[in-house]
């Protein structure tokens, strides 16, 4: 079986001058005895590029390499997978852009099964650094970010652009009208679209810091500090932000140190590595507003939840036996007519007679005019007796 591998601008896979390790199929390290093992295993391995644009790289980049024992190698590319090793020197197969269209190949003679590999430029000064988990991640379980293949037969890879998972001509971004920063000239999506979220946090039971309430979380570098939620009023804090698809943890603080930050619950914490939990929420492709919890909690704070009580708190979550006020509706204005002085919610039924009929004629002229308005404005500010 054999494989053709196709990538945008020049690239190599490891540094042919190392006497004395080799990388292996996935990135690993592996003595020159390894490296003969390996070579049994997986067989003689050369590989095809391919380079978009040679003058954007560096000259090093396009010096001949050389094998272990000093001979030259031409022209510049190397596979990242085990390679032959004969007369205990290591046989590099190279290839060339040789109609100089920038597509640069080489084709590998493989046993059948799965195979992994990533570009490099000049040994591993430089290596592609694709997303863990992006679509040409063959294996998103582990920590490489490689690319891969599962060989069958005879294969020809499609062409990609040095770290990137398409064609150099294909316009990668956004593709969801719905999300934030939809791109309407991309072809292809490249997993970047963004939504909102909206975070919410009951504080009614808590002793509010002095520096306010924060969130700190991968989105933002976990800076205690760095991010402070804001209160439309009733206890509430609210914090929006725009977060790609995928999981993302985060931790509320009472105040902007971590001597304040909340404990967790496990039931719906995501393990943090150090004992402890965060929060964690999973944006799928649409915009979020989380329900309010209450801190330290899963869920939302207990409170009066009657709502015509004056102690009712509408992000209760259940009932405390708080709600002790019953809500009384009327006229709450003294000089109303029908001022209702049991109720404590009005209600705008308030009515004024005043002994004429247009109580706004303020200077009795038989008209509301700016005259009426200049003596209240005249009068702005006084204390009625």
């Amino acid at each position: 079986m054999a494989v053709e591998l196709s990538s945008k601008r020049l690239k190599f896979f490891w540094r042919p001058g190392h006497q004395n390790t080799v990388p292996d199929v996935l990135g690993r390290v592996l003595t020159t005895v390894e490296a003969r093992a390996a070579e049994k295993m997986y067989g003689l391995i050369s590989l095809k590029a391919e380079s978009a644009n040679l003058d954007a790289l560096s000259g090093e980049a396009r010096d001949t390499p050389r094998q272990s024992n000093g001979s030259s190698v031409v022209p510049s590319l190397c596979t990242l997978a085990t390679q032959a090793v004969e007369q205990g020197s290591l046989v590099l197969t190279t290839s060339a852009d040789d109609d100089m269209d920038g597509v640069w190949t080489v084709t590998l003679p493989l046993p059948g099964g799965e195979h992994e590999y990533k570009f490099t430029i000049n040994g591993w000064d430089m290596q592609e650094e694709l997303t863990i988990g992006d679509v040409c991640d063959w294996n998103p379980n582990d920590t490489f970010a490689n690319r891969g293949f599962n060989l069958t037969g005879d294969l020809v890879l499609d062409v990609v652009c040095y770290n990137s998972c398409y064609s150099c001509d294909v316009s990668t971004g956004c593709t969801d009208a719905g999300a934030q920063n939809y791109d309407a000239d991309a072809d292809v999506d490249d997993g970047s679209c963004a939504y909102m979220v909206t975070l919410r946090l009951d504080m009614s039971q808590q002793m509010v810091s002095a520096d306010g309430v924060h969130v700190a979380g991968s989105f933002q570098g976990w800076d205690p500090a760095g991010t402070s939620m804001t209160t439309p009023g009733l206890d509430l804090y609210e914090y929006t932000l725009q977060l790609s698809n995928g999981a993302h943890q985060f931790i509320y603080i009472n105040g902007n140190t971590w001597d304040g930050q909340e404990t967790v619950p496990a039931e719906c914490g995501a393990d943090n590595g150090l004992g402890g939990y965060n929060r964690e929420i999973i944006v799928d492709g649409a915009d979020m507003v989380l329900p309010v919890v209450c801190l330290n909690s899963c869920t939302a704070c207990s409170g009066c939840t009657d709502p015509l009580s004056m102690e009712f708190s509408p992000f209760a979550g259940s009932d405390d036996g708080s709600c002790a006020t019953p809500l009384v509706f009327g006229c709450t204005y003294p000089d109303a007519d029908n001022y209702n002085a049991a109720a404590n919610s009005e209600d705008g039924s308030c009515e004024f007679s005043g002994g004429r009929s247009c109580p706004t004629d303020i200077d009795g002229d038989g008209a509301t005019a700016v005259g009426d308005l200049l003596i209240i404005l005249g009068a702005f500010g006084q204390t009625c007796e």
